[in-house]
């Protein structure tokens, strides 16, 4: 058992910093698994408090959470870093704590302060920081993905671009277009399509005609797929596929099935409730915190880190 409730202050100074890594590094040591359990979390900590600040009235407009694909991000970012090029979506949050963890500066970029992230002009969706972006447009950073790998692939041995879309995505043209220029063009890129099965209240069911897969292999691209909720399968597979095109120089498609347990944005789920109670109980956090013997110190750790901040949000 380890004692992590006291370094709220700690994680607030060092991520101002863009030092959440070495947060990381000096709070967990070699616990592996405690560090995972703490990012995703921290991730969830976060979505939760902006649900609760938008019905309290605190802000205004809309949200995307990560609620239920916090894995996904922490598995992946295990193999990228601030070097590579992360191409985010309108669900970015996860994606974007991962990156640097500045949970204080994305919290006040939602809150419209200019102390946020981007001074509080990009919001929720539109954010920017070193080399991560992300569009709340649908597909909309597909194409820029795409640019930023072909350049890479001309001037850089190294890093890679990662595009981040979910199953909604394969209804946009641009999608297409990109995978066939990146592949044709053989670019550095890496796909990673979180599909939660909807389209914001559309099944995939009732929008998808085949296969993501089929779609993919058409374009000749290397895929994968993580189908198992499981937080060591996705690392495994995204390890595999990063290193492939960090090394190839070759783009590649990683699918990973996903539980979306929040709604589309703030309160527009229509699905029913015996159909949120199943995919509740494949909750990766959940099946993750089995393992942590210290998950209540770490869940306060969390806890306290995003009270700390929107308190002083507010004030």
């Amino acid at each position: 058992m380890h004692n992590y409730s006291t370094q709220t202050n700690e994680f607030i100074e060092l991520s101002l910093k863009n030092r959440y890594h070495d947060f990381l590094k000096n709070t967990f040591h070699n616990n592996r698994d405690d560090k995972r359990y703490f990012e995703m979390f921290l991730i969830r900590s976060f979505e939760n408090k902006l649900l609760d600040a938008f019905t309290d009235g605190h802000i205004s407009g809309t949200t995307h959470t990560y609620i239920g694909q916090e894995c996904n991000s922490v598995a992946l970012f295990e193999n990228i870093n601030q070097d590579d090029i992360v191409w985010s979506n309108h669900r970015c949050h996860g994606h974007f704590i991962s990156y640097c963890g500045k949970v204080q500066e994305l919290m006040a970029e939602i809150f419209g302060k200019s102390n946020g992230i981007c001074k509080g002009r990009g919001g929720s969706q539109h954010l920017n920081y070193k080399n991560f972006f992300s569009n709340g447009i649908l597909g909309g950073s597909v194409p820029q993905a795409v640019g930023s790998a072909f350049s890479l692939k001309k001037n850089d041995k190294k890093r890679i671009s990662i595009c981040f879309i979910g199953d909604g995505t394969l209804g946009e043209g641009v999608l297409y277009e990109s995978l066939n220029l990146s592949s044709l063009w053989e670019c550095p890129i890496l796909y990673v399509c979180e599909n939660n099965f909807i389209a914001q209240t559309t099944p995939i069911n009732q929008n998808l005609a085949g296969s993501i897969k089929d779609r993919v292999l058409s374009f000749n691209l290397k895929y994968q797929i993580s189908e198992k909720f499981d937080f060591d399968d996705i690392l495994k597979k995204g390890e595999e596929l990063i290193q492939f095109v960090r090394n190839e120089r070759k783009p590649a498609f990683l699918e990973i099935l996903s539980n979306r347990l929040g709604p589309h944005s703030k309160g527009d789920d229509t699905r029913n409730d015996k159909f949120l109670e199943e995919i509740n109980q494949r909750d990766v956090i959940k099946n993750f915190k089995k393992k942590i013997k210290s998950s209540t110190e770490i869940e306060n750790l969390a806890n306290n880190i995003i009270e700390e901040i929107f308190s002083n949000l507010i004030k």
